[in-house]
């Protein structure tokens, strides 16, 4: 087994390759690591020199020349924000922005703030147009690649992977899981311990991905809030699921699942899903029971 770690988008990055021959596949490794941290370079939303930025400033004025990877999960983005409108949508970096998510300043926004701010969210608005130009109608709007940027790097390595050859790998960039190969058990991190510490393990060939109330958070008058944000409301989202995972064909579609199922605040009991509660509660969808293991 060969293991290649690095550091992007804000998260550990894990590259397991089980295949038995005995071919190099350090080059292979190294190229994806560049690929990944030059996408994650580009559509960092706080980045001034990045190509996300570069949009975000240019909103309500001109296009902007991106890169092809850019382009590409921008404009996969808004098919499935306007397909899940009102659930998610990649322009609410207005909100973003308001809210100081990930940074240190734990200000609480104004209402008529974060109003005027609701009213810039409108996927409908990013304009794409050939050779890679990207534009959006208004003034004030801005892109927030946060919540699929993961999902769309994990889709591109496996893609990499399977062209050079292997057969059996096990991809993990933070809690975004591909398969490639026999199945694999992917652990599901219990929210409740300390970060690493598993509750149990889904058995897959499929993708896997984990997003969680728990993750990425700022306190104000000792009550937390959560990156996630309710789309109707402007405000963090509240619910009594702490931690939700989704298994499907696609790390990116995952990603976007696990945000719509936050927003809509009910177990998609229709799903491949394990959802853990607040309470310490966790339900299991039928079609995973067979797959789980609990530790």
């Amino acid at each position: 087994m060969i293991e290649h770690i690095f550091f992007a988008l804000g998260t550990v990055k894990s590259i397991k390759i089980y295949d038995k021959n005995s071919k190099n596949y350090e080059p292979l490794l190294k190229h994806i690591q560049e690929r990944i941290e030059y996408i994650s370079s580009h559509c960092n939303f706080y980045d001034d020199q990045s190509d996300l930025s570069h949009i975000n400033q240019q909103a309500g004025e001109s296009y902007v020349t991106v890169d092809q990877d850019t382009y590409m999960i921008i404009r996969e983005a808004k098919a499935y924000s306007v397909q899940y409108k009102g659930f998610f949508d990649i322009t609410v970096g207005s909100l973003t922005r308001l809210w100081h998510i990930n940074t240190n300043n734990n200000e609480m926004p104004l209402k008529q703030d974060i109003d005027r701010a609701i009213l810039k969210i409108n996927a409908q608005d990013i304009l794409l147009k050939e050779d890679n130009q990207i534009a959006l109608a208004h003034h004030g709007q801005a892109i927030d690649l946060g919540s699929i940027a993961k999902g769309y790097c994990v889709d591109l390595t496996k893609e990499l992977l399977i062209k050079a050859g292997v057969t059996e790998a096990i991809i993990q960039y933070g809690g975004s899981v591909a398969v490639i190969g026999k199945k694999k058990k992917v652990g599901i991190q219990n929210p409740f311990k300390s970060q690493g510490e598993i509750m149990g393990y889904i058995e897959t060939d499929a993708c896997v991905v984990t997003s969680g109330t728990y993750e990425h958070y700022f306190m104000h008058d000792n009550k937390r809030y959560s990156h996630l944000f309710d789309l109707r409301t402007g405000y963090p989202i509240e619910t009594d699921m702490m931690s939700l995972t989704v298994v499907t064909s696609s790390a990116l579609l995952g990603d976007v699942l696990t945000t719509v199922y936050f927003n809509k605040g009910v177990i998609p009991r229709d799903e491949d899903v394990c959802v853990i509660m607040n309470d310490g509660r966790y339900y299991l969808s039928e079609s995973l029971r067979k797959e789980f293991y609990a530790r």
